[in-house]
């Protein structure tokens, strides 16, 4: 969590408001290559990626399939979840539970 904190200020981002969400502790990485590590430290300039970027669009299609079929699908038929995501929009302001809100004058100084 150090880390990413870390990364976030190096990149001035708000790393306070952008850890926050839902599910206090719980953090998702998945390494995409096998020098992951090396890249991020800034040893190695090029990833080397465990799948090839050549059809990355297939590819891309195929992971999506597999998180519907495994992820999704149990959770559409829960009329729990539905109440929720109905709760959220794209339009503006956006209300999805994925959205960061920024502090009101972070936010002007990002957007205007």
């Amino acid at each position: 969590m150090r880390k990413l904190r870390d990364g976030l200020a190096e990149v001035a981002l708000p790393a306070d408001d952008l850890l926050l969400h839902g599910n206090p502790g719980v953090v998702y990485g998945v390494p995409i290559a096998e020098n992951f590590r090396e890249v991020l430290l800034g040893r190695d300039a090029k990833p080397k990626y465990f799948v090839s970027l050549k059809q990355a669009e297939k590819k891309t299609a195929l992971l999506a399939e597999f998180w519907r079929k495994r992820w999704l699908a149990g959770r559409i038929s829960r009329s729990d979840v539905l109440e929720e995501v109905a709760k959220h929009t794209l339009a503006y302001p956006v209300t999805h539970g994925a959205r960061v809100l920024l502090p009101k004058d972070r936010e002007a100084d990002l957007f205007g």
